[in-house]
């Protein structure tokens, strides 16, 4: 039976390199963050919305998503690999919404968590949270190529998405460290 491992984090906490880097030496098969479904982050629903059913409609995107992304992993699961590493879980979701309210003034919190108990998810046996800090996170910032939209660098929502992944059942691993030290903390934690 495959062992499903989730990597969640904040944005630049390197958890699509962490992915990568577990995929070549566990070796596991990689279900790969929403963006990579949807065309990249350009298509994604307008942030922040100007509405909110348009906020729950965006909420909704993101859950059809995950019809694909399961797809992805049950074809990974008829092959019985050893490891499948999911890059992103629907918790991330769930953390957005949480601390987006901040920014839109909309609470669909409840009902958008309603809306992810009733849909199909990718539910992961062990869930790694990157903790990155905000000093490292800025650090890192200048390394991308394309933008990083404001929201998802301002410290107050980072704090909020930070508090909501930390009471979820996962190991935390200090994502400020090197590379080389992340993967083998999460490797020991993998046992």
């Amino acid at each position: 039976m495959s062992t499903i491992i989730g990597i969640e984090g904040l944005v630049f906490a390197g958890k699509t390199t962490l992915s990568e880097n577990l995929g070549q030496s566990l070796p596991a098969a990689i279900v790969h963050e929403y963006g990579f479904y949807a065309g990249g982050s350009k298509s994604f629903p307008k942030y922040p919305p100007e509405s909110y059913r348009a906020a729950i409609k965006a909420s909704q995107f993101f859950i059809n998503i995950e019809q694909e992304r399961i797809n992805v992993l049950r074809g990974f699961l008829s092959d019985s690999p050893e490891y499948v590493v999911v890059d992103r879980t629907y918790m991330t979701c769930l953390a957005f919404d949480f601390a987006a309210k901040m920014f839109t003034g909309f609470d669909t919190y409840d009902e958008v968590y309603n809306l992810w108990q009733r849909a199909d998810k990718i539910e992961t046996d062990v869930t790694i949270y990157l903790d990155v800090s905000d000093a490292e996170m800025m650090k890192r910032v200048p390394l991308r190529k394309s933008k990083c939209p404001d929201h998802l660098l301002d410290p107050e929502f980072n704090r909020q998405i930070r508090q909501y992944l930390q009471r979820q059942k996962v190991f935390m691993v200090n994502a400020d460290q090197s590379k080389r030290q992340v993967l083998q903390e999460v490797k020991n934690c993998l046992g």
